[in-house]
């Protein structure tokens, strides 16, 4: 695991690096139930890109009250792909609820867009592509649930 995880293909992120993200996808998880230190620090990252409206309108950050007048409900890119709802869906930019072969397809769909070298799934329907493209390119897209409750 430690041989993985120091030389795999894909760093695994501090908790700092997860607070400080700029977009987040959560794959088949519920990070409040497994790690919910983990789950705060989302929360966190998905206060990262409204605060660039703060530092455009110059108020330094530590006077948070005026940050979050400013800011108001505006939240980042947040993607929760899981099996059922969670405590984080309330911050979530989209979710989507399915079986584990079919958050499996939307990971690989996503990676696909990410880098068309990597396989397409079959099977997805046109709602979920389009999801998939959404995580993707990062766009910040009104609040949506997919699949069923």
């Amino acid at each position: 695991m430690l041989e993985i995880l120091s030389s795999g293909p894909a760093r695994s992120p501090s908790l700092l690096d997860i607070e400080r993200s700029d977009a987040v996808l959560v794959l088949g998880e519920d990070v409040t139930n497994t790690a919910p230190r983990m789950a705060l620090a989302l929360r966190q990252a998905g206060r990262q890109q409204p605060m660039e409206i703060a530092e455009n309108a110059h108020i330094p950050l530590w006077l948070d009250h005026a940050v979050r007048e400013v800011v108001q409900d505006q939240r980042g890119p947040l993607f929760i792909a899981a099996m059922c709802s969670t405590k984080l869906d309330d911050v979530a930019t989209a979710t989507f609820r399915a079986v584990p072969d079919d958050l499996a397809r939307l990971g690989f769909a996503i990676a696909h867009a990410l880098n068309n070298q990597a396989p397409a799934p079959a099977g997805l329907s046109g709602e979920q592509e389009a999801l998939a493209q959404r995580i993707a390119g990062g766009r910040r897209p009104r609040r949506t649930t997919v699949g069923a409750p």
